[in-house]
């Protein structure tokens, strides 16, 4: 419903995005969870079994830590502490396309606060990427063609490696420069980790 605030009307074009680039390369180790699917109980289900993970939502930092969140369908909440909980002993990679997500100066917080972004490497993820302040919905479509194109440059038979994420999102960034977006729209993506 685009009169609703918290709708993403880009979402379905950065899932066909990645979706495009992964399956082309031949990866069968793809699970999308939209709409009606896209509920924290499920998502924290599969979560486990991969070993990169690609959010696009809201995401919503909190003077208490645990209590940040991602917001998934039906605005359910995805807590930090659920994430923390989930034992995700084959993390590499999240991408968190949400607002927010490395933002470390909530209101009424403790100096040291932990943003989600952090909070995913504490879950086990060795590579974040994620935004310092809200990002452009119509960015992440392009953004998400850009980063993943990086990542499996290589193409079939190659298996592309989480480390490359820091060069992949630097090429995703450039690509925002050469289009003339606005220097808050590309400087706000961030990288943390390997």
């Amino acid at each position: 419903d685009a009169t609703d605030p918290d709708f993403l009307p880009n979402v379905e074009e950065e899932v066909c995005n990645i979706q495009s680039i992964v399956t082309s390369e031949g990866s069968s180790s793809l699970k999308i969870l939209v709409g009606e699917l896209a509920t924290p109980n499920t998502v924290l289900t599969n979560l486990p079994q991969y070993s990169w993970v690609h959010l696009t939502c809201h995401g919503y930092q909190d003077p208490r830590p645990y209590a940040s969140s991602f917001q998934l369908h039906n605005k359910d909440q995805m807590r930090l502490l659920e994430l923390v909980q989930a034992q995700l002993s084959k993390a590499e990679l999240a991408v968190l396309s949400a607002c927010n997500t490395a933002t470390g100066d909530v209101e009424n917080a403790p100096d040291e606060v932990i943003h989600l972004a952090a909070a995913m490497q504490f879950c086990g993820f060795r590579s974040v990427v994620g935004t310092l302040w809200p990002m452009k919905d119509e960015d992440g479509p392009n953004v998400a063609l850009e980063f993943y194109g990086y990542m499996f440059r290589r193409g079939q038979g190659h298996t592309p490696d989480f480390r490359d994420s820091a060069a992949a999102l630097n090429h995703a960034v450039k690509s925002l420069q050469r289009a003339k977006v606005p220097i808050d729209r590309w400087i706000n993506f961030v990288h943390f980790g390997l």
